[in-house]
């Protein structure tokens, strides 16, 4: 399963080395003729004529591929030669306002910044639950717009600060999940190649009563991504909400508006190279487990002892807790949070400051703001939640981040690439991948008995100068006779390495033909000539691996003939007399009908 599921992930995304390749490719012309999918990726790499010392053999494309990747190697060291960075200062809200709405709220102290720090540059704002009357959900799926909607960015945009002025960039429902986000009109012509999409996790897996919302945009040469997201609620749901944050990471489809008003699908929102800055936000659900309601208001009412909020989070957060799990840290160890030193954000009596009572819910900070960065710096600056903020069960959280955009300098990456195009031209035989095998090209098992299960491992090693990506190649037949391998592919940094797994296991299918190559007296009987571990390196040469080992023969696979003629066990017979004896057997038998 695991690995079908690389393998769809493979169609939907580029080679890690070439961010949105294959997206860009498929957009229309206006849309990425303007717009580098990353600051570190020249925005014109050289042609095939630039390329003079490949020759036009079988393996052009795989060397030109190699060459590109180590360029591309060799921009990332040097992007701070051609790239200017500039502060920008984002400003992430979150709030599931539970249905409620009144133009007389206040967003003053959600909105604003502190006194010593200026106005941020660009707004994102997350609401859950935004509107959950009958009539605007229907009139969500007839028109994609609705008056509460439309009453909360009026809202916002009167509580912006005064100093400056704002333009929306975006917005996106999914019913009542909504994401707005906003930048100062200084910088509102610098945005262009805005996606967005929605992605519904709720009811059966597509309910849109829980999903996410997702915006991205380019600002100079930097791509940022904001998503909002509202998981699968209740206190034992915690495999719930990781399937539903999982799901919007790798199908969220991030689509741009044609001219013609058609929709096109761009990139998935998980593409990790497809953003330099990503911010995850929203009524996330995360509680707190494995401690009662009355526990975490003593702890936090005890004011002779200092740390609540920390000893809470790090004993009995589920977010914490998933992230050091292996089954569910990949897909969040990616993210990274802000230090919590405000309390628990849900659930609250609405009108006033006290825990609630009736559902005797967990006080938990459901209402979270993660993030992530490459290439560019990303610093949370304050993360607070506005708890005098009695409006909803929920309290709004926000957290402000300096981040950097990067605008390159043509001229100046030009001739920096030409510089790395002469510095390839002297070392073309460290263009292509190289790795080694350990300990050899033969892998041990040993003797091998009917139907257990042998292990070896295997050690490929990157001994180049460039990353190299490996798979695994199926032989002619499929899979290898009874060998099985984990993993059968990935990407080797330099200098790294990747242990390979190999389980052997001789079953009903292989017992018989290794039986009649014993007979036979051939050497490493448990394997047929052909069962050749085939490693294929991305733009280099193969490694081939032969498993190696004998069986030890018993009564399995035997012809009736040759059991019959025994006179003790098998294992206690003398290996050449049973040997003469099973070939006599099979050579007046045949060996087909035998083995049938």
């Amino acid at each position: 399963d695991h690995y079908g599921e690389q393998q769809q992930q493979q169609q939907h995304s580029p080679q890690t080395w070439q961010p949105l390749e294959q997206c860009l490719k498929s957009s229309p012309a206006s849309h990425n003729s303007d717009s580098s999918s990353s600051h570190i990726q020249p925005l014109e790499l050289p042609n095939s004529a630039d390329l003079h010392w490949f020759s036009a053999d079988a393996n052009g494309d795989n060397q030109r591929e190699a060459k590109r990747h180590l360029l591309r190697d060799y921009l990332r060291e040097r992007q701070r030669e051609f790239t200017n960075y500039s502060d920008l200062l984002v400003h992430c809200g979150t709030w599931n306002v539970n249905n409620q709405f009144d133009d007389s709220f206040d967003l003053t102290e959600w909105l604003q910044p502190p006194r010593d720090q200026r106005a941020p540059d660009i707004y994102a704002l997350g609401f859950q639950e935004l509107d959950m009357s009958p009539l605007s959900n229907t009139m969500t799926y007839i028109t994609q717009r609705s008056d509460r909607e439309e009453k909360w960015i009026r809202l916002c945009q009167r509580c912006f600060p005064s100093s400056h002025c704002y333009s929306i960039v975006k917005t996106v429902r999914l019913l009542s999940t909504f994401l707005l986000v906003a930048a100062k009109d200084s910088l509102r012509n610098d945005i262009h190649s805005i996606r967005f999409g929605t992605q519904a996790t709720g009811l059966m897996g597509f309910g849109p009563n829980k999903g996410g919302t997702a915006v991205r945009f380019q600002l100079g040469d930097t791509q940022f991504t904001f998503v909002n997201c509202h998981l699968a609620a209740g206190e034992d749901k915690l495999e719930n909400r990781y399937n539903d944050f999982r799901d919007i990471q790798q199908k969220l489809k991030l689509m741009f508006e044609g001219t013609a008003g058609r929709y096109e699908l761009l990139s998935h929102v998980g593409d990790a190279v497809g953003s330099h800055v990503t911010f995850f936000f929203g009524d996330l659900n995360f509680r707190l487990s494995g401690v009662s309601k009355e526990a975490v208001e003593a702890r936090l009412f005890d004011t002779e002892r200092p740390g609540a909020v920390e000893e809470l989070l790090a004993r009995h957060d589920e977010l914490r807790r998933a992230r050091a799990q292996a089954r569910y840290g990949n897909i969040f160890l990616s993210y990274s949070e802000a230090s919590i030193d405000f309390w628990p954000t849900y659930k609250y009596e609405i009108g006033s400051q006290r825990f609630d009572s009736e559902k005797v819910r967990v006080p938990s900070w459901c209402d979270r703001i993660l993030y992530r960065a490459e290439d560019v710096r990303c610093e949370p600056l304050k993360y607070r939640s506005q708890h005098s903020y009695v409006y909803s069960d929920h309290k709004p959280v926000t957290c402000t981040f300096n981040t950097q955009v990067a605008r390159v300098d043509v001229e100046r990456q030009k001739r920096t690439i030409k510089r790395g195009v002469q510095w390839l031209d002297s070392l073309e035989n460290a263009v292509l991948p190289q790795c080694t095998l350990e300990p050899g090209h033969e892998v041990q098992f040993g003797e091998l008995s009917f139907s257990d299960t042998y292990r070896a491992s295997l050690t490929l090693r990157n001994t180049g100068r460039v990353s190299a990506s490996w798979q695994l190649m199926p032989t002619p037949g499929g899979e290898f006779s009874g060998v099985h391998a984990s993993p059968v592919e990935s990407r080797i940094p330099i200098g790294g390495s990747e242990t390979i797994m190999l389980d052997a296991t001789l079953g009903p299918c292989q017992w018989p033909q290794a039986v009649q190559r014993w007979a036979a007296g051939k050497a490493d009987s448990a394997f047929a000539p052909g069962d050749v571990l085939v490693i294929a390196l991305i733009g280099g040469p193969h490694i081939f691996a032969v498993p190696k080992g004998d069986i030890v023969p018993s009564c399995y696979g035997l012809p009736l003939a040759c059991l019959c003629r025994l006179r003790e066990p098998v294992l206690k017979t003398d290996r050449q007399s049973f040997r003469r004896l099973l070939m006599d057997c099979l050579e007046s038998a045949g060996s087909s009908e035998t083995c049938s």
